[in-house]
């Protein structure tokens, strides 16, 4: 029985596949791309966004009512400790519910 030996170069292999030549990206020869076929534009985005400048005036509101208050009673932890809030605690607070 007669063996079957392959070529290496058959078409079979991956080697020997030949692969067509892409075309050119560009058709004309200048450096700028050919022209489009359809131009849209795109829809103009909404220009203020109520929900967000609404929660940003509540924030700073918040912050402002906190900050700008009569002094507070002592903070106490859970420790039993009491201690004054000073201006830059309200601050703190503020910040938190900014």
């Amino acid at each position: 029985m007669a063996q079957v030996v392959k070529d290496e170069q058959s078409p079979e292999t991956p080697s020997a596949v030949k692969h067509e030549a892409s075309p050119p990206l560009r058709k004309s020869p200048g450096i700028l791309p050919d022209k489009p076929v359809d131009i849209t534009l795109a829809e103009a985005p909404a220009r203020i966004d109520v929900k967000r400048v609404t929660l940003l005036l509540v924030g700073l509101l918040l912050f402002t009512i906190v900050y700008l208050s009569p002094s507070w009673s002592s903070a106490v932890d859970p420790v039993g400790d009491s201690f004054e809030l000073t201006r830059e605690g309200k601050a703190a607070i503020g910040l938190f519910l900014l």
